[in-house]
């Protein structure tokens, strides 16, 4: 069997699932809810899953796969 990819990881099995409790810092990436979600600064407590502003702590990397 051969894959071939375009040398994007889109998988989370290699994050640590997001915690309300724990202090991320920018770059840092967490999986939740089957999304891939990368901090844009320093936060604890941002629910990823909330983009609604412009001002938005998480960027959202798009579904696990």
């Amino acid at each position: 069997t051969v894959t071939v990819t375009d040398g994007t990881q889109t998988g989370c099995t290699d994050l640590s699932n997001w915690s309300a409790s724990a202090v991320y810092t920018a770059g840092e990436e967490v999986a939740y809810n089957g999304k891939r979600y990368s901090a844009k600064w320093w936060t604890r407590g941002a629910n990823p899953a909330d983009n609604s502003s412009a001002w938005a702590v998480w960027k959202d990397l798009g579904v696990c796969q």
